[in-house]
């Protein structure tokens, strides 16, 4: 499970963290706190950038490769009866783009290949992580949106929480529908995906005081 973060209704603060690879690759991710009102209203900003080369498989004669991803999420939290009602909003928007190549092997590199008709023009081995020459990526596009709300009432010893979703997605996918390139052909497939949800649930916790007795 991933928990977020709420916002601090008391105290400002942040943090900055970022890593870099000798593979080309980085993540940047950080965030900032702000009381809005002391104890009463206090918003959170946090966001990430990464990027790197994915799989690290290339084509024989080179090529671009693509995997980063960027991502916000916006908090805010109310407090403004202390303890009575309390009100958690957030929103969250996070994208991903990649342009990777599929890996093959040389059907050489199989001892059961027996027809020299089928030997490959350039030799390449599993550990050489190489695809086709000349061969299109695929390209992966993902969006997310997510909105989260959050409403709790406390009175006369009972609780009722009010818990909404509300959901987006976007999947599309640009691939090559022969990878290998054993038909010499450059067709391709295309996904597209669109996804939409809203869920919404109230909870009714009852809280009761239960008298304490002597024991034994």
């Amino acid at each position: 499970n991933i928990t977020m973060r709420r916002p601090d209704l008391y105290d400002a603060g942040g943090y900055l963290t970022t890593t870099a690879t000798d593979s080309h690759g980085f993540n940047v991710n950080g965030a900032i706190n702000v009381p809005i009102v002391e104890g009463k209203l206090a918003a959170r900003i946090a966001g990430i950038i990464s990027d790197d080369r994915g799989s690290e498989v290339r084509p024989v004669n080179g090529g671009p490769l693509k995997n980063d991803s960027k991502g916000i999420r916006a908090s805010i939290s109310a407090d403004p009866f202390d303890g009575v009602l309390k009100l958690d909003f957030t929103y969250q928007n996070q994208q991903r783009d990649s342009l990777q190549y599929q890996q093959v092997q040389s059907f050489t590199d199989n001892a059961f290949n027996t027809n020299p008709a089928l030997v490959s023009p350039i030799f390449i081995s599993a550990k050489d992580r190489a695809a086709v020459r000349g061969r299109l990526p695929q390209n992966n596009h993902q969006a997310f949106e997510i909105f989260n709300w959050q409403a709790q009432l406390s009175l006369f010893g009972q609780r009722l929480t009010y818990i909404g979703l509300d959901l987006s997605q976007t999947l599309q996918s640009f691939a090559p529908s022969d990878g290998a390139g054993v038909f010499g052909t450059e067709s391709v497939g295309d996904r597209d995906s669109d996804v939409e949800e809203l869920q919404a649930l109230s909870v009714l916790d009852v809280v009761q005081a239960v008298p304490s007795s002597g024991g034994l």
